[in-house]
């Protein structure tokens, strides 16, 4: 679990308890805001105790917090001395041209400042992606945040995020739906990222899926591939054939498999997730529901 600490001044208050709210519930991750600073009173030194047992410190930067003189600047100047990872999240533009923003980041390059004056939705995207790739370490994780995918990549064709969780917390999933129609009697929908691939041996994701072939001559399939072009492996292949006409998870379960990548080790490649439903008559019943969530590869 990563504690992440808020550090703002009383001034930014509300957009303080809007970034906690937003990352609470998150997988893994523990938010931490010291309310009582909304009163006059005293820094309170347990905060930096706080500070040091968390792995990051988001700082939040605006006209207020660079130039106090109190708390706020206790609080990332004893962050940088504890070697904390200081995230800085810039609430106003005003900030950046301000030279006490430079002489208070001094730490910092440039690059690494969260703009969250531009859309606070994608400064707590690009925080979540740097806490969630450092968490990765080495493998693959998708979560699917409510604020969109953790990782840059995803080609969702007919795919979509829904505010539906694996794990009932504060996150999204994937969600896809497939019926074929008389105009149109083959329907696919197939979500995919672009990977290089580690040494890896295990995926692991939560799948919830239903099938139903109206009659044995139509087909529905659910499938997990993971290939470069040249080489496909299959992870994972739920097919519909013979007199088998559903298959039902009812809810979410976890699915874990072995991977034998020998074939791609070290290759880009793709992870595709694929459901599709086929049906010739001309009032097609046969359909296909998938939810994919919390997706790990090691």
């Amino acid at each position: 679990m990563e504690r992440i600490f808020i550090s703002y001044d009383r001034d930014d208050q509300a957009v303080a308890q809007s970034i906690y709210d937003d990352l609470l519930g998150r997988p893994d991750i523990d938010p931490w805001l010291d309310v009582k600073r909304l009163k006059i009173v005293r820094f309170d030194p347990e905060c930096l105790k706080l500070i040091e047992q968390s792995s990051y410190v988001l700082a939040l930067v605006s006209p207020a917090s660079v130039t106090s003189t109190g708390f706020v600047a206790k609080e990332w100047d004893h962050a940088i001395a504890k070697q904390r990872r200081v995230l800085p999240f810039l609430l106003d533009a005003a900030v950046e041209d301000d030279p006490q923003t430079a002489h208070v980041l001094r730490e910092f390059d440039a690059i690494s400042w969260v703009r969250g004056y531009e859309s606070l939705k994608e400064g707590l995207r690009k925080v979540l992606r740097e806490i969630y790739g450092d968490l990765a370490q080495g493998t693959f994780r998708e979560t699917f945040s409510s604020l969109g995918p953790d990782n840059i990549g995803w080609r969702l064709d007919g795919w979509n995020l829904v505010d539906e969780d694996a794990s009932e917390q504060n996150s999204q999933s994937l969600h896809a739906e497939v019926a074929p129609t008389f105009a149109s009697q083959n329907h696919e929908c197939a979500a995919a990222i672009p990977l290089t691939l580690g040494e890896w041996s295990r995926i692991a994701y939560a799948r919830r899926l239903k099938l139903h072939r109206a009659h044995i001559g139509a087909g529905a399939r659910f499938q997990v591939t993971i290939g470069d072009g040249t080489h496909v492996a299959v992870v994972e292949e739920i097919d519909l054939t013979g007199s088998r006409l559903d298959h039902d998870d009812g809810d979410w379960r976890l699915v874990e498999l072995p991977l034998d990548l020998d074939r791609l080790r070290g290759r880009n490649a793709t992870l595709r997730f694929t459901l599709s439903a086929a049906d010739v008559l001309p009032m097609p019943l046969t359909r296909g529901e998938a939810g994919i969530d919390n997706i790990w590869i090691d």
